[in-house]
């Protein structure tokens, strides 16, 4: 078990590294657009690597065993400590000081918004990644798979959806955690794990009943 524990450590925490590195691009460039289309490179390689990212993991929390959904908080502390790396080392460099401009304008919005607000947005964006990486796992289609990754980030990022992870890394490069930061992060963990499991609970649903 305890193998188990570091190996999942260690995915997750490259795969915080690859969400971080899409937080990077993101908060790089001008266009929201072209952004959120350089995002979804972090996510690709993730599920392509066969790394762990909470947001990908918990859509199949319902068909695990045990052992692996006792994992999944692992999976969320390795997830944090990748972004939080990444953002201590863009500290060191120039394109520090350009890019925590707009991640202070972007974690304000979150942490000014309502609760409510704040867990209908990350449902929504837990919705989206189970069907990116769903696809991605089930398609023998190459297109597909590409496509659907590209596209369930591109909205998500574009509609101002919240990602658990992804916010990780904008709140430790603004440096602006704090116990509301910390409480509105448990909330978007679970309007992205609701999300994340809705398809997957109503397709069990529609089996039983038909």
């Amino acid at each position: 078990m305890f193998k188990k524990i570091i190996n999942t450590l260690i995915s997750s925490f490259i795969s915080g590294i690859l969400i971080a590195i899409g937080g990077v691009v993101f908060l790089s460039t001008e266009s929201k657009y072209l952004g959120a289309l350089a995002f979804a490179v972090g996510l690709f390689f993730i599920v392509e690597g066969g790394f762990k990212l909470y947001t990908g993991a918990i859509g199949y929390a319902l068909d695990n065993d045990k052992t692996t959904n006792f994992l999944l908080p692992v999976i969320v502390v390795g997830n944090f400590i990748g972004t939080f790396f990444v953002s201590g080392i863009i500290h060191l460099t120039r394109i520090f000081d350009s890019i925590t401009l707009k991640a202070n304008d972007l974690v304000a919005i979150k942490l000014n918004d309502s609760w409510f607000s704040v867990l209908i947005l990350a449902i929504m964006c837990g919705l989206l990644i189970y069907l990116g990486v769903n696809t991605f796992k089930k398609s023998n289609n190459n297109f597909s798979k590409v496509f659907a990754i590209i596209i369930c980030v591109f909205v998500f990022i574009i509609s101002s959806y919240e990602h658990c992870i992804a916010n990780m890394f904008y709140i430790s490069i603004a440096d602006a955690w704090s116990l509301k930061a910390f409480l509105y992060m448990l909330l978007m963990i679970l309007g992205n794990s609701i999300g994340g499991l809705l398809i997957p609970a109503l397709s069990k649903i529609i089996k039983i009943t038909e």
